[in-house]
């Protein structure tokens, strides 16, 4: 059980890294549903709504996805 806990601390300071470098508002939405979905339900949940929030949100506002 301690590998798990060092493995979501360091997940932890990953995604803590990687916020400090957003800078546009656009993509804190995208974040937020990752974060939320990812701590009630679990990672792999999280990442997969992350994506599928990006995709939803620039077919209904016309961008492309990078």
């Amino acid at each position: 059980m301690a590998i798990v806990g060092a493995m979501m601390f360091l997940v932890g300071v990953e995604i803590m890294k990687f916020i400090r470098l957003v800078r546009t508002t656009g993509e804190w939405p995208a974040i937020g549903v990752t974060l939320v979905v990812s701590v009630v339900a679990n990672m792999a949940l999280g990442f997969v709504a992350g994506i599928l929030y990006c995709l939803l949100s620039s077919k209904i506002a016309g961008k492309k996805v990078p």
